[in-house]
């Protein structure tokens, strides 16, 4: 059985190769997926490697965006830690995020997403970094760079390079360059390095401390017990001191968390197109079974038992997952790199230091490949063995069709109940957004199921319309009705990958309008200044839009990430006697005259889900320093703005850096807007970190984001579409082998070698065509359910992105016009008598 099943595949290796496509193409999504996130996993691993001390005291601080400067360490508790037995050396450091290196091209360098580090120049063996050309900073306007960042912005030793500060900005002369560790690789960061005094200055306002203290142990006295001396010697709970060991593994945990959601990210969508490929595994063999139908009741009747018929047809398909499992895990170290485009692309680049190829991307790659294929054929193998060899010797190769009733009764009992879930997700239920994945699911399986029975009815009625009047496509429409069963399944296919492509096309068009609503709302001011990558920046920028031309009223604010009763929070703070002119607030109790020192206001959602109300108290924790806190207003939260508002100045007294996150500037009576809109960027030229933007522009640079995101999405939904596409191919050329007499047939009555062609390119812009609709009329479904169900989290409108889904209906057709081609051009070149003689 072993050798039929080889022989078989060997028979039609065009066949073999079409089925592999689509299990090759889902595979290597997989293990592109993991070769991508374990390269990164080995980059940021390889960080841990260098440049930590034995023992790490800093801010004990539980968010990340303290690292800022905000807290310092005193040089008196440095001298505390160097005494401290079993203490070898104490050193303190200074480093801080917020120096901006800025290219030639006039935009920061490094990631988006990745610190950029300014550091008081000590370079030791606790920090891992070397000089690896020039000299060090000597004075104020000299830095050393890190390798990777000059590279990336074309600099060398000798050069200008412009900086944006924490304190402001300024140019300076490279002295020399650094490296850390043995590769360089900072992961995406940048680092700048100044001589202590200067860095005092830039980085931390001119106060004196540090950031953290790095300690390596004395020999014959272990980390733990080290740790816990310079504990009890500082006897300070606002610091935190940890062990090396410590803070790899809270590391490693960060990484792991980011890590495992790009993963599960990118891993839906591998498994969507694995999806829509076992579709076209299932028809494949599908059909296979039923044109060999005679085949297999002949090794019946010869003795082969049920068993061996059905692992013949698995055999086959175990052969097709291997290779598609091979091929697919090569292909997918290529994917990988693609990964990092697409990424890079959107504003998300990431590091990336050579390819990791994990045992984990090799068997998932095989066990992937090998279980999807075989499952899918696991029905047709069932169905093999069920061949009767008296009966199917005696019949046609075509098998007996099955009611559609049963099927198609349940279909619509499960397609009523997803319609049914997404309705009351969209009536905003507890637990909506779980509700609407429940009803995607149930939509999806019921469309499937009631697919047969629907494509039949439609196909019926495009004949009856087409009957005496277009031939070649009645003919492809009968054709379809022909097994409706299979037409179906290669149109589901298609139909998964449109149902969502429109579904986050609504998304992405209802995120689009309620940004553009909550902007027209909310927004008071004639203009907005912001970084291009969401970093606090100095306060000289709101000084210099204040001096422009044009320029009335500034309100500037800033966002601080905080601790409420332990829980992590951000509040943002605000001038109260300026930001009503700014941005709209209306208040449901209280005003904006009670906010001001330890009073918050706080929008009247995030008081309902948090239980806050009016005097409500609570402990708010800045780097260093805690408060008692209370809410002393609310307000309505449907204008667009959110969360907690307060005083500024308090923050800053509690020690968060001056330094703004938005500069609201409001035009003076007749000024000119386009006039002040040039003055604004002439006087902001040396901060290419910020833009300052109308309404009209804000609400651009908000859609902007949104395209970006939907552009990704759409890039990894074509993969699944690119396999539909191909299972039309192989569906169409089964298809004609199936229906060879019959085609030779049409030719001997007169059929020319165009209109044969003209029927296969009708059948497949049918099948397309049903698929398209169906699927974009599901997704439309599941993305307005969606999006009002996402309402609470800002999805105030909801919209249909008409004419994005206009165009995805024509692409697809267009798509399907291309898949029939060859299939066609097989048809049409059928010798007319070999093919009448075809038994």
């Amino acid at each position: 059985m072993w050798h039929l099943t080889w022989r078989s595949l060997m028979t039609h290796k065009a066949r073999l190769l079409l089925t592999s496509v689509a299990v090759i193409l889902g595979t290597a999504f997989v293990s592109g997926t993991l070769v991508f996130t374990a390269t990164l996993q080995r980059t940021f691993d390889s960080l841990m490697d260098a440049g930590i001390a034995d023992i790490s005291i800093e801010p004990n601080a539980s968010v990340i965006s303290w690292n800022n400067g905000a807290a310092l360490l005193t040089e008196a508790q440095l001298t505390t830690i160097g005494r401290t037995p079993g203490v070898a050396t104490a050193i303190g450091d200074v480093l801080v995020d917020g120096v901006q290196v800025i290219g030639s091209n006039g935009t920061p360098v490094g990631l988006t997403q990745a610190p950029s580090f300014g550091w008081a120049w000590n370079p030791t063996d606790m920090s891992g970094i070397s000089l690896a050309s020039g000299s060090a900073p000597a004075g104020a306007g000299e830095v050393v760079l890190d390798t990777q960042t000059a590279s990336r912005a074309g600099l060398e030793v000798g050069s200008t390079v412009h900086l944006v500060t924490p304190a402001a900005a300024q140019t300076a002369t490279v002295v020399g360059l650094m490296r850390y560790g043995a590769s360089g690789n900072l992961a995406g960061a940048t680092m700048t390095a100044f001589d202590p005094a200067t860095a005092r200055q830039l980085l931390l306002q001119g106060r004196s401390g540090y950031t953290s203290v790095g300690v390596t142990v004395a020999e014959g006295t272990t980390p733990d017990a080290a740790r816990d001396r310079i504990t009890s010697a500082l006897a300070d709970p606002t610091l935190r001191v940890w062990t090396r060991a410590q803070v790899v593994s809270e590391a490693q945990q960060q990484i792991n968390q980011s890590l495992n959601f790009l993963s599960a990210f990118l891993l839906v969508f591998a498994g969507i197109a694995l999806l829509v490929g076992s579709f076209l595994v299932l028809n494949t063999f599908s059909v296979l079974v039923a044109q060999r139908s005679r085949d297999l009741a002949m090794l019946r009747a010869l003795g082969a038992t049920r068993r061996q018929v059905a692992y013949s047809v698995l055999g086959e398909a175990l052969i097709v997952g291997l290779i598609g499992g091979t091929v697919g895990l090569a292909l997918g170290l290529l994917l990988a790199l693609g990964i990092q485009k697409g990424f890079a692309t959107i504003g998300m680049d990431m590091p990336y230091a050579g390819l990791t190829i994990s045992w984990q991307a090799i068997v998932a790659s095989y066990a992937v490949a090998v279980v999807v294929t075989v499952l899918a054929a696991w029905l047709p193998a069932r169905r093999a063995s069920r061949i009767k060899p008296v009966a199917a010797l005696r019949e046609a190769s075509t098998a007996a069709r099955r009611s559609l009733r049963g099927r198609t009764i349940a279909g619509t009992a499960v397609l009523v109940l997803g319609v049914v879930a997404l309705v009351v997700a969209a009536a905003r239920t507890p637990s909506s957004l779980a509700l609407v994945g429940v009803g995607a699911v149930l939509v999806l399986a019921g469309g499937v199921m009631v697919s047969p029975w629907l494509v039949s009815a439609t196909l019926a009625g495009a004949a009856h319309g087409t009957r005496g009047h277009l031939a070649t496509a009645h003919l492809a429409l009968e054709n379809g009705r022909r097994n409706p069963r299979r037409t179906a399944t290669t149109a589901s296919a298609l139909m998964i990958g449109l149902m969502l492509v429109s579904a986050f096309g609504v998304f992405g068009a209802s995120s689009e309008a309620s940004s553009d609503a909550a902007i027209s709302r909310t927004l008071k001011a004639d203009f907005v200044v912001s970084s291009v990558n969401g970093k606090l920046f100095a306060p000289d920028v709101a000084e210099r839009v204040a001096a422009a031309p044009g320029v009335g009223l500034v309100s500037s604010t800033t966002v601080a990430p905080v601790l409420l009763d332990g829980a992590a929070q951000t509040i943002t703070g605000a001038d109260p006697s300026t930001v009503d002119q700014a941005i709209a607030l209306e208040f449901v109790s209280g005003s904006l005259a009670d906010v001001h020192g330890a009073s918050l206001a706080v929008d009247d959602k995030t008081a309902a889900d948090q239980g806050l109300k009016l005097g409500t108290t609570f402990k708010v924790t800045l780097p260093g320093s805690s408060e008692q806190m209370r809410i002393a207003a609310v307000y309505r939260s449907d204008l667009g703005a959110s969360g907690l508002i307060g005083d500024r100045a308090e923050l800053e007294r509690l020690g968060w850096p001056h330094q703004d996150g938005t500069v609201f500037a409001v035009l003076k009576p007749g000024a000119d807007a386009a006039a002040t809109s040039s003055a604004l960027a002439t006087s902001l030229a040396a901060y290419p970190n910020v833009v300052a933007r109308d309404a009209t522009q804000q609400k651009e640079a908000m859609r902007a984001q949104v395209r970006q995101l939907l552009a990704l999405v759409y890039a990894m939904l074509a993969l699944a579409v690119i396999i539909a596409l191909l299972g039309i191919v192989n569906t169409l050329a089964l298809s004609i082998v199936e229906r060879t007499r019959e085609i030779g047939l049409l030719r001997a009555v007169g059929a020319t070698r165009r209109q044969v062609r003209r029927m296969i390119t009708w059948e497949s812009l049918v099948i397309a065509l049903y698929g398209s609709v169906l699927g974009a009329t599901l997704g439309l479904l599941v993305g307005q359910a969606f999006a009002r169900a996402m309402r609470d989290e800002g999805i105030t409108e909801v919209a249909v992105p008409w004419g994005t889904l206009v165009v995805v209906l024509v692409l697809a057709c267009a798509m399907g016009l291309v898949a029939a081609v060859l299939p066609a051009r097989r048809a049409a070149r059928l010798d007319v008598l070999a093919s009448i003689a075809e038994a």
